[in-house]
C-alpha cells in the first residue's frame, strides 16, 4: 500500500502584535488530497500526531496594514501520507499580497488615558522640560516595541495667569511646558492639564494626560552639624561690621541636595546695644536655584561695650581765698 499524496494550505493568518513573529497557535492548516483517488478531498489530518508545523513566522514582528509574508514547514508524521513530490517535509513561504488569503499582524491596545503629573512653582517664570518617551516605556507591555512615534500637537487647558498661550511644544520625543510667574493660586492646586495624542506602528492611538500643579517655592535649611557664627563688633557699630561664618552648606529639605548661595545680614545697619544681640541673617539661593526661597536665621552676636573717654578742660581763675566751681 503506498502514502496517499497530500496538498497542504492555510487560510487567513491574522493576530494581534504580541512582539514576536511566530504565527497564532490558531493557524489552520487544511489538507486535500492530491492523488488520483480522492483528489481534491479534504482529508482530517491531526497536528501532533499526523503532522507537525515547524519554523512558523511572520517576516516581522511589526503590525502593519499590509499583507505580510509568512513562512513554515510542515512535516508528515504519519507514514500513510506524503507530499505531491512524495517527500515527507515541505517548506512554504507565501505572500498575502500574491494570494486571496490575509496574512497581517493588528496593533495592539495600550493603556489609554495615561494620568501623569508635572509640579511647577509659584512665583517662578520657566520651561519645564518632560521626557515623553520615558514616560512611554515605563508603560511599554513587557516584550513590545513602538516602532515608530508619533506625538500630536499638545492641547492644553490652563490657568492663563501661568500659562502663555502657546506655551507647550514637542520635539525629539521631549515636551518644553512654559509657566510664567504667578502666585494667583495656592500650593497643591492643580491649575491646568496637557493632553498628547500618541500615534505608534505598533499599538492604537492613545492619550497621555499631565496634571499640572502647584509648588511653593523650597526653603532650604542647613545640613545637619552646620552652623552659623558672627564675629565680635563693639558698641555703636552696624551689624555690617559682624563678619558671618558659615560652617557647611545649605540642602534641599526633601532630597538633601546641596543649595549654593551666599549669606547676609538681613539688615546691615542696625546699631545693637552693648551684651548679646540676635541678629538675623537671609540666605539668598544662588542662579540656577531658582526653585528655592530666600530662608532667614538667627545667630547670635556679642557687642562689647565702647570705652568711655572723659577730658576736663580747666577755665582760667584766680585765686580769691574762697571755694570755686570750675566751668
Amino acid at each position: 500500500v503506498r502514502p496517499l499524496k497530500v496538498a497542504a494550505s492555510v487560510g487567513d493568518i491574522i493576530k494581534t502584535y504580541d512582539g514576536t513573529t511566530d504565527l497564532p497557535a490558531n493557524t489552520k492548516i487544511t489538507f486535500k488530497s492530491a492523488d488520483s483517488y480522492y483528489t481534491g478531498t479534504t482529508l482530517r489530518l491531526a497536528k501532533g500526531t499526523d503532522y507537525e508545523v515547524l519554523n512558523a513566522r511572520y517576516d516581522s514582528a511589526d503590525a502593519s496594514q499590509e499583507e505580510k509574508t509568512v513562512s513554515f514547514t510542515i512535516k508528515l508524521k504519519n507514514p500513510g501520507y506524503v507530499f505531491e513530490d512524495g517527500t515527507t517535509q515541505k517548506d512554504f513561504t507565501l505572500k498575502g499580497s500574491e494570494t486571496d488569503k490575509t496574512f497581517k499582524i493588528n496593533k495592539a491596545t495600550i493603556a489609554s488615558d495615561t494620568q501623569l503629573h508635572q509640579t511647577v512653582f509659584n512665583d517662578l517664570a520657566k520651561t519645564y522640560k518632560i521626557d515623553l518617551n520615558q514616560v512611554l516605556d515605563k508603560i511599554l507591555p513587557e516584550g513590545g516595541k513602538y516602532g515608530d512615534i508619533q506625538y500630536g500637537k499638545p492641547s492644553v487647558f490652563m490657568n492663563s495667569d501661568y500659562y502663555p498661550v502657546g506655551g507647550a511644544t514637542i520635539g525629539n520625543g521631549n515636551l518644553s511646558l512654559s509657566i510664567n510667574k504667578a502666585a494667583s493660586s495656592n500650593q497643591g492646586d492643580e491649575i491646568g492639564t496637557v493632553t498628547v495624542q500618541v500615534e505608534t506602528t505598533n499599538y492604537q492611538p492613545f492619550t497621555l494626560t499631565i496634571h499640572v500643579s502647584l509648588q511653593d517655592k523650597l526653603v532650604p535649611v542647613l545640613a545637619e552639624g552646620n552652623t552659623v557664627s558672627a564675629s565680635e563688633i563693639t558698641y555703636g557699630q552696624t551689624l555690617a561690621d559682624s563678619k558671618l561664618t558659615v560652617n557647611g552648606t545649605m540642602k534641599d529639605p526633601n532630597t538633601s541636595a546641596t543649595v549654593d548661595g551666599t549669606f547676609t545680614w538681613t539688615d546691615g545697619t542696625i546699631k545693637p546695644d552693648a551684651g548679646s544681640y540676635d541678629a538675623e541673617w537671609t540666605f539668598t539661593p544662588a542662579e540656577g536655584y531658582e526653585e528655592y526661597a530666600t530662608a532667614t536665621g538667627t545667630v547670635t552676636v556679642k557687642v562689647k561695650p565702647a570705652k568711655l573717654t572723659v577730658s576736663v578742660k580747666a577755665s582760667s581763675m584766680y585765686y580769691t581765698g574762697e571755694a570755686q566751681i570750675a566751668s
